[in-house]
């Protein structure tokens, strides 16, 4: 991934990100995992240096969930990361279970909610990766690199 803004078109702006993402190679980047409703499970003043917010929970298309938006906030339930900034973004993972998928994003956390990651932030997509369950709970480190 890049933390290039012109790579990424749709995304609000890509000039703000989370202080804790930087250049850095396979192996050398931090993972970070969030279980849905997990509540205010991770703080961004002390996680200072994480490169992806891994959500932990499959979101599957069911009913009214069908959008990646739908399935961002379904995976991250109640679940947030106080203080990544207002109006910053971040990268995000979660897996979709209906169609096999890790389905990458960048998240920005709106202005209106004090600079949270939750279920109401803005998401946009930057691709998916076709993988089974088993192989998006092994992805790590030394699978994902930022340039």
């Amino acid at each position: 991934m890049s933390a290039t803004k012109t790579l990424y078109a749709g995304a609000t702006t890509l000039t703000n990100l989370f202080s804790g993402i930087a250049t850095a190679a396979a192996g050398s980047t931090v993972v970070t995992t969030l279980a849905k409703d997990a509540g205010t499970a991770l703080d961004g003043s002390v996680i200072t240096t994480t490169d992806l917010i891994k959500l932990t929970t499959s979101a599957t298309v069911a009913g009214t969930v069908d959008t990646v938006q739908e399935m961002f906030d379904s995976a991250i339930g109640t679940a947030t990361m106080t203080n990544v900034g207002t109006g910053k973004e971040i990268f995000v993972s979660y897996f979709d279970a209906t169609n096999l998928k890790m389905v990458l994003l960048v998240v920005d956390t709106v202005t209106t909610n004090s600079g949270t990651l939750e279920a109401v932030d803005v998401v946009t997509l930057i691709g998916t990766i076709d993988m089974t369950a088993a192989n998006y709970a092994l992805f790590g480190t030394a699978n994902f690199a930022i340039g």
